[in-house]
């Protein structure tokens, strides 16, 4: 006995090859997508890293600038020139007489390699060596003659993202010394 189907339905081979095709498409497209929405992640993070890092250097920085006087800044002249570190004085306080103690110890921010340090010292020796951030390329500090007691303070950081784009990000600052 023959059985004969009455409706023969079934899928050809140029249906089948056109339902690979387009399923092909999109799967590609969704792959794409999901590998430009992890590099955008990844950029924005360091990118924010990058930002983040400076905002707490650059903090920290004018906490102890603000605490120091004109007259207390060593190794940066007021004649507008740039200069890659600074070193300071922060006062202890002020004597019987109303006059300010300055200790012996300095404050020095400077570059090693791609870190910002901040040395506490006094004389020759180092009390405290401290990283407050990574990846400065340039940390660049002036002060003018016409304004002696502002120190304009920029730091530029720079990381290359997985895809080995470089990323930078430049911020700049000044404070106003004590008298």
């Amino acid at each position: 006995m023959k059985l004969k189907f009455k409706n023969k339905k079934g899928v050809t081979l140029p249906e089948l090859l056109v339902t690979v095709l387009l399923f092909s498409i999109i799967v590609s497209a969704m792959y794409t997508m999901l590998i430009m929405g992890t590099e955008t992640y990844q950029t924005t993070k360091i990118k924010t890293e990058l930002v983040q890092n400076l905002r707490t250097s650059m903090d920290r920085m004018k906490a102890d600038l603000r605490k120091a006087g004109s007259s207390s800044i060593i190794d940066v002249p007021a004649d507008g020139s740039w200069y890659t570190s600074i070193e300071f004085r922060i006062p202890e306080g002020v004597d019987g007489s109303g006059y300010t103690d300055w200790p012996t110890e300095t404050v020095d921010y400077s570059l090693t390699s791609t870190d910002l340090m901040r040395k506490l010292q006094d004389g020759v020796t180092v009390n405290e060596n401290r990283t407050i951030a990574t990846f400065i390329q340039t940390l660049q500090v002036r002060r003018l003659a016409a304004t002696p007691h502002i120190v304009e303070v920029s730091l530029t950081a720079q990381r290359d993202t997985p895809k080995g784009n470089t990323l930078s990000s430049t911020n700049s600052f000044k404070v106003v010394l004590r008298n």
